[in-house]
């Protein structure tokens, strides 16, 4: 008999920007009709936007009350998968110490160079500034199994448990015992702000980033120094130049050479289940994070301006061959 893989169910959160729009509900229909998931469930109430095909919950809890399947993926608000996120989950979650993946959210290919900046932005600047993070980005999609998630949204902790919140439910996995693993390839789609309101709502965004810089840091411990003890400086300066060798080198895009950049800042490996690892047998490994807050607004400019021109380039060569 052949070996079926986990059915695996996804649970989209529209911010309140999106909650009526027409093109994000179609967007939802669509992924419910390609069978890459197995239930698809949007946490909102139905408008007149909404397609007949789509199942909605009231809240986050609804929603995971309805989910059949032994996987459970969960977006952050305003984000979609992108395609293959479901194979990669699956593959991902198939390891045996693995209750939670999380990934990143994909640079949105947007015409015009505000939007592409200010997406960039909100990427590298305000969703990597919580310092007592040890990975740069705050995950724009999750998958979890299914009992691991329900025990942890039940779980008591320090405060309220939001689900727009996947780092603190990946952290509450983590207490629980179980791995949690960061993949870079498993993408989310993050829809783009744009305009006033947009600039407008990465402020937001940026208060919820520190804040939650401030509840990791309290959780772990006193802040070190922001290199490792015992660590010569010309170590930490030579990582640096490292660091800024990837970042300038041509033939990396923008936001590869960045991660690649702040990968070697940061002196752990993306790709290890290591919340756990950290956490309980390695806390002073919180400190060197510190480090990475203190070269981002640079790799953050950079890649804003080399963005940006790579999004006027596009433009113009567009417009020639049209």
């Amino acid at each position: 008999m052949d070996h079926q893989p986990p059915q695996i169910d996804l649970i989209i959160q529209p911010g309140p920007r999106l909650a009526d729009d027409a093109a994000f509900s179609r967007a939802c229909a669509a992924l419910a009709a390609s069978g890459d998931f197995g239930r698809v469930l949007v946490c909102r109430q139905p408008s007149g936007h909404a397609a007949p095909t789509l199942d909605f919950a009231p809240d986050f809890a609804a929603a995971l009350a309805a989910c059949r399947g032994e996987i459970v993926a969960v977006m952050a608000p305003d984000a979609l998968p992108r395609p293959g996120l479901a194979t990669g989950l699956i593959r991902r979650m198939a390891e045996p110490d693995a209750q939670a993946v999380l990934g990143p959210a994909a640079r949105h290919d947007a015409d015009e160079p505000w939007a592409d900046l200010l997406d960039l932005a909100n990427e590298f600047f305000d969703q990597g500034l919580a310092a007592g993070q040890t990975w740069p980005p705050l995950p724009a999609c999750a998958a979890f199994r299914a009992r691991w998630l329900r025990d942890a949204v039940g779980r008591p902790g320090p405060g309220p448990c939001q689900a727009t919140d996947l780092f603190a439910l990946a952290c509450r996995v983590a207490a629980m015992g179980g791995g949690v693993v960061f993949e870079p390839q498993c993408q989310a789609r993050a829809t783009p702000p744009s305009g006033l309101a947009g600039a407008l709502s990465l402020q937001a965004r940026f208060g919820r980033g520190a804040a939650l810089a401030v509840r990791a840091l309290r959780a772990n411990g006193q802040v070190g120094w922001p290199w490792p003890r015992g660590w010569p400086w010309r170590v930490v300066l030579a990582l640096a130049v490292i660091g800024l060798l990837v970042a300038f080198a041509p033939r990396f895009p923008a936001d590869g050479a960045l991660w690649a950049a702040l990968g070697l800042l940061l002196f752990y490996p993306l790709e290890r289940p290591f919340l756990k690892f950290v956490t309980e047998n390695r806390p002073e490994l919180l400190n060197r994070s510190l480090l990475f807050c203190l070269v981002r607004p640079f790799f953050w400019a950079w890649g804003m301006v080399r963005t940006g021109f790579e999004s006027l380039l596009k433009i113009n060569l567009a417009k020639r061959a049209g």
